[in-house]
């Protein structure tokens, strides 16, 4: 019946953590000016799942990360805004798709995030200039940030590979990508290449990062049933 069905629907305790990567974006500065490439820390929290259909998952929670926009020249060393404490709320909606039975899951998902920038009002926010020395006095220089925001949204999209052991646990391995709609922090560059005159710019993010998450969650029982048991 309808009534069974709904009692079956799990609802899930998760914890992940992960790599990320920060998208900066860079405006003018020379062409020997390029984004960071290299790991920008980890991202990691809790979530909450609610099976809320026979294919549908909801999930919110929170994360926990630093956040940044770095450049370097000629890919040789990086500058740039100092790192800064956020708080996301994530909420998902999950489509589980069966592999080889019901255990080995792709799992495709969307939706969008709250983010809350910890520091914000603090003289922390006022600094940040960073200056990254090179061979033959080359130099980049990236200053104080502003136009800075003290929450913002990211859209969220990513696909998990998940296997569940036995009912009791669930292990996932997935690819996110957040993206952000408008510029949440920037600040102007400085370069210098040689004997060529200098060049200016901007360097900007729009709070963009890939994660790469490893996660385990847990089904466990609403609260209503403990009730309708008791």
């Amino acid at each position: 019946t309808a009534l069974q069905a709904e009692a079956q629907r799990k609802t899930y305790l998760g914890f992940e953590f992960g790599p990320k990567h920060e998208v900066s974006r860079i405006i003018g500065g020379g062409d020997s000016v390029k984004e960071y490439k290299e790991g920008d820390g980890i991202v990691g929290g809790v979530l909450f799942g609610q099976e809320i259909g026979e294919k549908i998952l909801l999930e919110t929670g929170f994360y926990a990360y630093r956040y940044t926009a770095r450049v370097s020249l000629d890919n040789y060393g990086s500058a740039g805004i100092r790192a800064y404490g956020a708080s996301q709320i994530p909420f998902h909606l999950k489509a589980p798709i069966p592999l080889f039975g019901t255990r080995l899951r792709l799992t495709p998902a969307a939706g969008f995030s709250v983010v809350f920038q910890n520091n914000y009002g603090n003289d922390f926010t006022s600094s940040g200039t960073s200056l990254g020395y090179y061979p033959d006095g080359d130099y980049v220089s990236v200053g104080a940030p502003t136009n800075f925001r003290k929450a913002f949204v990211l859209l969220d999209a990513g696909l998990s590979l998940e296997w569940e052991f036995k009912s009791t646990f669930i292990v996932y391995l997935s690819g996110n990508y957040f993206g952000g709609p408008q510029r949440v922090i920037e600040s102007d560059l400085t370069s210098k290449t040689g004997s060529e005159p200098l060049e200016y710019g901007q360097l900007y993010s729009n709070g963009s990062y890939f994660a790469k998450i490893l996660g385990v969650k847990f089904p466990i029982s609403p609260i209503w049933q403990y009730k309708k048991g008791s």
